[in-house]
């Protein structure tokens, strides 16, 4: 039986792109989108929508981004996607950045009942080198919202499926400055650190149904991200590197992958340093 690889190769397009255009979204344009589904109307390509009542892996991954055409989410799936082609699983991309947009992923009709794993890397960095005193709240909350809140929006979402198969695993992305903290970045920190700690809780109530869930946190990455970042806050960063550099998108892809797959089995509530020491 075909698969999406199959696919993306007699289309010519990553995994990844073949994902948005079954999907209907939007950074694809009408020509590769009509290549794609003439590729899987050729090839007989059918996802499975959960008909089968013997629950039964799908050997997919679920990458969730708040932007994926920005450059460092589209490094990352694109780290990711080679990665996981090599572990032969199936990537699926889905773009948020609404509010609404949650609700709309998780009723779509080739995601429900087949999600082996999901990777959240939707964050901001919100206000930096403000003093906790002087940052609206406006700010805060915003922060908090996309970092903590859509974390637990999507974890929620996800639970029912993976409990279902007996089978799942969720990855978050959070930050070193959950764990140590930066000046001048207040509803970062809290943000992250909440994840850290929502993950660390909700691993003990899901590991008896075959599910982990992790947390990443790394130190400062290459990507866009940060291009609002204060020159200051970045150089407190950097300093507090011990390899004296920042990271890039392909080294946290790499970890990524690792705790989307199979082989990260027994490890769960834990939150993985991409730090340089």
């Amino acid at each position: 039986m075909a698969g999406i690889k199959d696919v993306a190769r007699e289309a010519g397009v990553s995994t990844a792109t073949v994902s948005r255009a079954l999907r209907a979204m939007q950074h694809v344009n009408p020509e590769t989108r009509a290549k794609i589904e003439a590729a899987a109307k050729k090839l007989n390509y059918k996802l499975n929508t959960g008909k089968n009542t013997e629950p039964k892996r799908a050997n997919s991954v679920g990458i969730i981004a708040p932007y994926i055409s920005r450059w460092y989410f589209a490094k990352v799936i694109q780290g990711a996607e080679q990665a996981l082609q090599e572990a032969g699983l199936d990537l699926l991309v889905y773009n948020i950045n609404q509010n609404n947009d949650r609700n709309r992923i998780f009723k779509d009709e080739y995601l429900r009942g087949r999600i082996d794993a999901l990777i959240n890397t939707a964050g901001v960095v919100g206000p930096t080198n403000v003093k906790v005193e002087d940052v609206k709240w406006a700010d805060f909350e915003n922060t908090l919202r996309i970092n903590l809140f859509g974390t637990v929006w999507l974890t929620q979402a996800v639970i029912p499926y993976m409990k279902s198969a007996k089978y799942g695993r969720i990855a978050h992305v959070a930050s070193i400055a959950g764990k140590e903290g930066n000046p001048g970045m207040t509803p970062y920190n809290v943000s992250k650190s909440g994840m850290i700690g929502f993950v660390k809780g909700v691993a003990k109530e899901i590991a008896p149904d075959g599910i982990t869930i992790n947390a990443l946190a790394p130190a400062v990455i290459r990507t866009p991200m940060n291009a609002d970042t204060s020159d200051e806050t970045l150089k407190y960063m950097i300093s507090r590197i011990p390899m004296g550099r920042v990271g890039e998108a392909e080294e946290v892809a790499e970890i990524l992958a690792f705790m989307g797959s199979s082989a990260c089995s027994f490890t769960t509530g834990f939150t993985f340093d991409a730090s340089g020491g």
